[in-house]
């Protein structure tokens, strides 16, 4: 089978090459120059490698390594073939002018001066006064105000809930009965003790004359005028007189101390019915203050027990916001030191009024910034080592806008202004490199790269007060790769706003 195939090849590769030899022998016979002749010669030369690559290549299909041989090499040409080919069609760069080389960095002039410095904390308003409103007595709510719910605003004294106050009034009205009755039986013994009196001064009388009888019997019996018999009844009647005395003393002092009973359980029956009248004034829930209800807790119809919440209600005129601020920072733009006691003292023990503060919504600066006051300073934090700073909003920065009002719940920026640094000049984060250093271009368009002083930091700025060179300007962005000290830059100026000339000629 292979045989086969060799001569086939052999004849496919003698009748591709017989065209050729037939058209050297033309040339030849056409011009007669050594030109046909070499042609017949350059023509003839590749027959026989090809007719003994052809053989091999038969001899090897035979084999199964020859084949995957040849299979391999087949690719890898064909690869090869393709690689050139897509080198050849390739278009060549266009060389560029040296000139245009240079890069071109965004950057901002170098302007030092006066830098006020800041500090911020971010806190949530919140109302100073929150009164939270509880059942004082039993009973079940019979009626509360027609729109209470959540955000409504309140008088003081305005009518929130009606507990029911049937208990309350039957208990004023027991009270009410003990004190009448208690009174009546006062009135009775007082007049008892007086009706005793009257008694006793009348038996005082008539034990005086028994004892008078008893005394001049007793001398008649000494001078024996009178018989025994007189003496002893003479001294019957002077002991029976004195029992009865005594008998109405002991009942005036009985009478006396029941009337200091009656007087007790008169003043218990006059303080259940002032309890009484303070269960019904409960069981009237009014309004201590102006503000907003906050949150309810209770409906129409439910039983509620003393100490139960009922609602709550916030001053929204008395607003205030807790802020947690770095110490380090609060060192650094304050400028407290050991050695200014006064400040210091000042600082932690007594809030400065004086320090600028403002208050600004966190959703929109323009709809909603106030004026701030610093109160109160609550505590060093040994957590987080921070200071909790209270500030109260004074009033709004524009009281001519339109603006959203401040109210409990909003998330603000609170930024402190502190004392003035000289020869400073606040910077981007992107003008910070990577290894901590700035670079600057020169007016010649050198690039420079310069060691900084950081004094502190404030929101997306950083406040330099060293190492910049004044006149110079500053790159505001990451350096491209290639790019080093003292190459050649051009300058895109960030601060630079195009002029706009507005016509009014109509065209």
């Amino acid at each position: 089978m292979f045989e086969e195939i060799r001569q086939k090849f052999k004849k496919c590769i003698n009748w591709l090459f017989f065209p050729i030899i037939w058209i050297g022998k033309k040339i030849c016979l056409w011009f007669n120059t050594p030109t046909g002749r070499r042609i017949i010669v350059y023509a003839s030369i590749p027959v026989f490698p090809i007719i003994w690559i052809g053989e091999k290549l038969c001899f090897w299909f035979g084999h199964p390594t020859g084949r995957r041989i040849i299979v391999c090499a087949s690719i890898l040409f064909l690869g090869l073939s393709l690689a050139g080919l897509l080198y050849t069609i390739k278009p060549k760069p266009k060389k560029r002018p040296s000139g245009s080389l240079v890069l071109t960095l965004k950057a901002i002039p170098i302007k030092l001066g006066d830098v006020k410095l800041k500090i911020s904390g971010y806190g949530t308003v919140k109302p100073k006064n929150v009164i939270l409103l509880s059942a004082q007595s039993k009973g079940i709510i019979l009626s509360k105000h027609p729109d209470l719910a959540i955000g409504l605003v309140v008088n003081k004294g305005e009518l929130l809930a009606q507990i029911d106050s049937e208990d309350a009034k039957l208990g004023l009205a027991t009270a009410v009965a003990e004190i009448d009755r208690l009174k009546n039986e006062l009135q009775i013994n007082q007049q008892s003790i007086k009706d005793m009196e009257q008694d006793i001064d009348f038996e005082n009388k008539v034990l005086l004359l028994v004892k008078k009888d008893y005394q001049r019997k007793k001398d008649l019996f000494d001078k024996k005028i009178t018989s025994s018999s007189s003496l002893e009844h003479a001294e019957k009647s002077l002991t029976e007189q004195m029992r009865k005395f005594i008998l109405l003393k002991g009942k005036s002092l009985r009478l006396k101390l029941t009337s200091a009973t009656v007087r007790a359980k008169l003043a218990k029956a006059k303080a259940a019915k002032l309890q009484a009248e303070i269960n019904i004034t409960r069981c009237t829930i009014l309004s201590p203050i102006c503000g907003r209800i906050k949150s309810a807790f209770v409906e129409n119809g439910e039983y509620v027990q003393p100490g139960q919440k009922i609602l709550s209600i916030a001053d929204d005129s008395n607003l205030e916001i807790t802020v947690a601020l770095s110490a380090f920072d609060i060192m650094k733009a304050m400028g407290l030191k050991k050695s200014d006691v006064k400040l210091y003292k000042n600082w932690f023990n007594k809030p400065d009024g004086t320090i600028p503060v403002k208050i600004t919504w966190m959703e929109s600066e323009q709809a909603c910034s106030w004026i701030g006051k610093i109160t109160q300073i609550r505590k060093f934090d040994e957590i987080t080592r921070t200071l909790i700073v209270t500030v109260v909003p004074i009033k709004p920065i524009d009281e001519t806008a339109n603006q959203f009002p401040l109210v409990d719940g909003m998330f603000c920026e609170v930024t402190f202004t502190g004392r003035t640094l000289k020869n400073a000049m606040q910077i981007p984060w992107a003008a910070i490199q990577l290894d901590g250093d700035a670079f600057t271009i020169d007016k010649a368009g050198i690039l420079h790269q310069r060691k900084i002083n950081i004094y502190s930091v404030h929101n997306d700025k950083v406040t330099v007060n060293g190492g910049l060179p004044d006149g110079e300007m500053l790159v505001v962005q990451r350096l491209p790769r290639g790019i080093i000290n003292g190459s050649k830059v051009n300058i895109a100026q960030l601060n630079k706003k195009p002029k706009i000339k507005l016509s009014t000629k109509r065209k």
